[in-house]
């Protein structure tokens, strides 16, 4: 017992707190090596302080608006039906504005949550159209903060692709990435050649960061991309992977990019801060 909570306690560590903290570091690293780069070069800074700044406005305002489903103390306004001794699993709610709202039951919350709610193991908590858990991010992704993921992760890889070409044109001064030396660009074995004292100590470092930003760059461009074709398509890929029909009124793309951006949302794109007025989430009930 007590060595599964200290398992889950490290994981938790691990996924919540380390990739993101190692994320943020190696965005760093990238950003300080392009700066040195440019201004060793006489080159302006001025994508130096735009890339960074988007990213981190992003991933603010991503932490900022999370969508977990907020629990009101009110009792439940509807009458249950039950059908031999259990309660319904799906259940509608007429709303003080006459809307119905439909919900279901969370054994782990032990709330009524709103149906396109699904319970996260990570965060432990039901969230509002959970699209995933993201551990690039350390963070859920659903509904209200869908918008400042897909800017991030845009902005991510436009940033790590700017800082990649200035890595690697200044690498191949020294290595020849067309010929015998293209091993010299896998980190383990530069690694493996510095400590044999074979390799420079600016190479390990420029490797590292080729490597470790190629990989977050394909990550980057790949959630961008799923994030928006789910947004486009008012899905979610859990909801795709269990078949689960949304029940909502069906809109075309533009519909369903103001669902989740809001009205003029892709003004985030350019300005994170910028005002939508966006899809609330309803809140759940005791059961």
């Amino acid at each position: 017992m007590f060595s599964d909570q200290v398992n889950d306690l490290i994981a938790v560590i691990f996924l919540n707190y380390v990739l993101p903290a190692f994320n943020a570091l190696l965005i760093a690293c990238i950003t300080l090596s392009t700066g040195k780069i440019r201004v060793s070069e006489g080159l302006s800074l001025l994508w130096c302080y735009i890339l960074p700044a988007e990213i981190i406005l992003n991933w603010i305002q991503f932490y900022r608006h999370p969508s977990f489903i907020p629990v009101t103390t009110e009792p439940i306004p509807a009458l249950i039906a039950k059908s031999n001794d259990m309660i319904i699993r799906e259940i509608s709610i007429n709303m003080p504005d006459q809307t119905a709202i439909k919900y279901k039951e969370c054994y782990k919350c032990d709330l009524y949550v709103p149906a396109r709610s699904h319970h996260c193991p990570y965060c432990k908590k039901c969230v509002f159209v959970l699209d995933h858990h993201c551990f690039f991010l350390g963070y859920c992704v659903g509904r209200t903060n869908m918008k400042y993921f897909i800017t991030f992760c845009t902005w991510a890889a436009l940033g790590t692709g700017y800082g990649l070409y200035h890595i690697l044109d200044v690498m191949t001064f020294y290595r020849d990435i067309s010929g015998r030396e293209a091993i010299f660009y896998f980190f383990p074995f530069t690694f493996a050649m510095w400590y044999v004292e074979r390799a420079a100590d600016f190479e390990v470092y420029y490797v590292f960061l080729l490597d470790f930003g190629l990989g977050a760059l394909i990550i980057c461009i790949f959630l961008a991309s799923m994030g928006l074709y789910s947004t486009l398509n008012n899905s979610t890929p859990y909801e795709d992977r269990k078949n689960i029909k949304v029940d909502e009124d069906e809109g075309g793309v533009m519909t369903n990019f103001e669902l989740v951006f809001g009205k003029h949302g892709y003004m985030h794109f350019l300005f994170p801060m910028f005002p939508t007025k966006v899809q609330k989430i309803p809140v759940g009930y005791r059961r």
